[in-house]
């Protein structure tokens, strides 16, 4: 396992009636991709069976892994194109003895012998029975704990319990579930967990990054602008010749003013920005920008100031690294 993964445990019982562990951890990027680069993700984390399907403003990528008497589903859940959390589901059985020893009886009610024998082992395989769903309970407490999680809610009277349990951290919401079901002697089994990205304000002056026209490349250059002015940063009034173009395969966007103090030019390819998230946008505009009006090479100014621009990128880490490259910059 890479550092590039989180680690990512959940579990099943097997068909020994034992607790087994299941590793299929998330990419620790995962909250910076967008819905293109979301089926290699899936991939990458040894999902197969992609697709995706959509819902009101919401897409959903779904992969799947099966082995033993299990289904494990992974979710990603996308809004513009921009993730905003996952869903982990995992499915088992497993057979409840007591209740395929009750239909023998009701079916062969006048067997005496059947019925003493099954008597004999009844008390026991309840008790076995109730272990092994007790010890799925268990597991799903530990589970809970390491993700830090202790706002318990739902009921657990009944041996056939529905619970839920979670938390708000400083980056994510976290809400994990346990449930079994009982159908026709097999007992159902539902483990979930849901990672909610929490939304995050990110405004500019008077503008909300978010609700702005990110097809208004003029109006974006303005943001910068006034970033800069409320960083302490204050340039000459340039002329701005900004527009769509078509660049070379794989290239976002192209700066051509760089030490040029009374020029902003620069070019965008439409159809990669098209399928683009809007904090990736804002990172190119941001990142061109930094040559244009900065005129920072790359390999200065952090992160935001790297050669390549060639994944997606969460709102947070756009706020952060635009933030780096304007607190440090220097004339």
């Amino acid at each position: 396992m890479t550092s590039n993964f989180l680690i990512g445990q959940e579990f099943y019982l097997n068909n020994s009636g034992k607790i087994s562990p299941i590793y299929k951890p998330i990419q620790s990027n995962w909250s910076n991709i967008n819905i293109n680069e979301s089926y290699e993700l899936l991939d990458n984390s040894g999902f197969g069976k992609i697709s995706s399907e959509a819902a009101d403003e919401q897409e959903f990528v779904i992969g799947s892994f099966s082995h033993e008497n299990y289904t494990f589903y992974r979710t990603l859940i996308f809004k513009e194109k921009l993730i905003v959390g996952y869903i982990d589901k995992v499915k088992f059985i497993s057979s409840c003895i007591p209740c395929f020893s009750n239909e023998i009886l009701r079916n062969n009610p006048d067997n005496s012998l059947m019925k003493s024998t099954i008597n004999k082992t009844m008390s026991e395989n309840i008790k076995e029975d109730k272990v092994k769903k007790e010890s799925v309970l268990t597991e799903f407490y530990k589970l809970c704990e390491k993700d830090g999680l202790y706002n318990l809610t739902g009921d657990i009277s009944s041996d056939l319990y529905d619970v839920s349990n979670s938390n708000i951290g400083s980056d994510f919401k976290i809400l994990r579930s346990c449930k079994v079901e009982l159908d026709d002697n097999i007992y159902y089994f539902t483990l979930s967990k849901l990672v909610a990205l929490k939304e995050g304000s990110f405004v500019v002056g008077q503008y909300n990054l978010e609700d702005v026209d990110t097809y208004d490349l003029r109006k974006m250059i303005e943001i910068f602008l006034i970033d800069c002015k409320l960083k302490g940063l204050n340039f000459p009034k340039n002329i701005i010749d900004v527009k769509f173009e078509s660049l070379e395969e794989d290239i976002i966007g192209l700066s051509y003013a760089k030490d040029n103090d009374q020029l902003i030019k620069i070019k965008i390819d439409p159809k990669a920005w098209s399928e683009s998230s809007n904090p990736k946008r804002w990172y190119l505009i941001y990142h061109e920008l930094g040559h244009d009006v900065l005129n920072i090479d790359h390999g200065n100014g952090g992160k935001m100031m790297f050669n390549f621009i060639d994944r997606g990128y969460s709102w947070r880490e756009f706020w952060e690294d635009k933030n780096y490259m304007l607190n440090n910059y220097s004339k």
